[in-house]
């Protein structure tokens, strides 16, 4: 399992919510020396993409192609490998099939930190859908008895993270986990950067971090400038003591 925790897999609804809420995690874990991979479930040209449907002669071939460029500028800032996904979005309709999919992936990839959204998120009708769906294949991906092609049984649960919402006061998020980007903090930047018909997002996740930070400091991670939040989905087990 701790040969695991060096893959990270980030599943989200749409490319952009990568970068606000878990882009500074994914560049600390690169940067520790991990391998991390991104599935965005969709292109994102519903609600996140308002600001090019403003754009004159804007088509959905033309805002699928912009986010696919975008996210791949950001994946290479990162030090990440990404793909995107064209599922339902707004609101989020996985078939059977969706979910074995991303449990073949969680087979091949043995990933051992799961990153994902929280399941409660009033102003996006698909952020909150999404942890189910992943914890579906979670399972899925698990069970010895499910024959998936190209794979072979045998998956441990991961550990699996909630990051932040978009209004965590009108939701029940409630972080236990502050991880310190302070390091990294012109890494998440610059990845927010690649998006930039974005620009007022970039500049309310760079007020929220500091914000996060106060809440790390105020838990022991002195010096903290730049955090991001997040809850444990599950509780984990480790061996040895408590760590010293």
């Amino acid at each position: 399992m701790e040969e695991a925790r060096n893959r990270l897999l980030v599943v989200s609804a749409h490319p952009g919510d990568v970068l606000w809420r878990c882009a500074g995690a994914v560049a600390k874990h690169v940067k520790e020396g991990g391998e991390a991979r991104i599935i965005s479930l969709s292109y994102g040209i519903a609600g996140e993409s308002v600001a090019l449907w403003k754009q004159e002669g804007m088509t959905a071939e033309k805002a699928k192609q912009i986010r696919v460029e975008q996210m791949e500028n950001a994946a290479k800032v990162l030090g990440a490998s990404c793909e995107i996904w064209d599922l339902p979005e707004y609101p989020f309709r996985p078939a059977v099939e969706d979910m074995y999919r991303l449990a073949a992936v969680l087979r091949t990839y043995q990933p051992g930190i799961v990153l994902t959204h929280h399941d409660s998120d009033p102003l996006n009708p698909d952020h909150g859908l999404i942890l189910d769906f992943v914890k579906n294949a979670v399972e899925i991906a698990g069970a010895d008895g499910i024959r998936i092609e190209g794979t072979v049984p045998g998956f441990d649960r991961p550990e699996i993270y909630c990051f932040e919402p978009h209004a965590s006061e009108a939701s029940d998020f409630k972080p236990n986990v502050f991880i310190d980007i302070t390091d990294v903090w012109e890494v998440k930047d610059a990845a927010m950067a690649c998006m930039p018909d974005k620009a007022s997002i970039r500049k309310a996740y760079t007020e929220r971090a500091i914000l996060r930070a106060t809440n790390a400091k105020s838990f022991g991670r002195k010096g903290c400038k730049y955090a991001e939040a997040y809850r444990a989905f599950l509780p984990f087990a480790r061996g040895g003591g408590f760590p010293r």
